[in-house]
Order: structure tokens, then sequence, then C-alpha cells
């Protein structure tokens, strides 16, 4: 694809096809080569995902920008946290490095819906072993504020 006048929309297509052909493995808030293309585009460019600026054209620094991300994904495999510096979990922001584990989505959704039907009542304490980044407490402590959360880890890099 040229460097001039590409759109979002050119782009995110372009990038959503070479992602297809790259058969890469997706997982950390995304499970198409669609929304990995979006969430990689996007958070790159700190853009919003409002659907009007699909038409807006890329200029030829973000165009280098992305192919260079783009590049990283399929040939080094790298996740899109680990590409941004940043991951989202709960409903959070967290950022990332190469020695964290980012959780799955799964976990978050049972931390934003309070552990339901298996918790009946907010907890007084709750420990994070081995919590890595620490977004699994951090979340936690999130959603029950009046909860102690302690997170630990024998890592202090990933801390």
């Amino acid at each position: 694809m040229s460097d001039s006048s590409t759109s979002l929309r050119q782009w995110l297509a372009e990038l959503a096809a070479r992602f297809d052909d790259a058969e890469l493995n997706f997982g950390h808030g995304t499970d198409n080569a669609w929304d990995e293309a979006v969430a990689l585009t996007l958070g790159s460019l700190s853009w919003s995902d409002d659907a009007q600026l699909l038409d807006k054209e890329l200029s030829p620094e973000q165009l280098s920008k992305l192919q260079t991300l783009a590049l990283k994904r399929i040939n080094e495999r790298l996740p899109v946290p680990l590409l941004l510096g940043r991951a989202q979990f709960a409903g959070l922001e967290f950022l990332t490095a190469p020695n964290v584990m980012i959780p799955r989505s799964p976990i978050a959704e049972l931390v934003r819906n309070s552990f339901t039907p298996w918790l009946t009542h907010a907890p007084k304490r709750v420990l994070d072993v081995c919590c890595g980044g620490g977004c699994i407490g951090i979340a936690i402590a999130d959603q029950f504020e009046a909860a102690e959360v302690l997170v630990a880890d024998i890592d202090k890099e990933a801390l």
C-alpha cells in the first residue's frame, strides 16, 4: 500500500488481511484479525474508536510507525499489549513489560462481576500470590474498595 492517501479504513482492512495471512493467535482482548488490527492501530495512534475516523487519512509518519508495529506483530509474534506498552484488564489500563504475563479476559469478567454467584459478600482481605504486575489484585481492589488487597511476587522486576 502506498504511503500517500491511505485512510484509516484502508489501513485496517489491509492490516487485518495481513494478520489473517500470518495466522496469528489472539487473546489479549481480541479474538480475530480485524479487532487485533483496530487495537494495535488505535492504541498506537491514541485515537478513539469513533467510526467517523475511518475515512481520516493517515500521515506518512503514522503509517511508518504502524508498519513497524505490524511487522513486529507478524514476524516476532509479539502481542499488541507488549507492542503498545499497555493493556486493558477489567476496565483498567496497565503498563506492560516482556517479563510480566497479561491475564486474559475471563478472569477480568469474574472480577468485574464481583465473582457472582460464588462470592456472596464483599471480601475483607484478598491475597494475590505470584501477581506479576499486580493487575488482578489491583482490579480486585478497584472492585472491592473496602477490602485490604495484598499482592506478592518473587520477581522484583515484575512488580
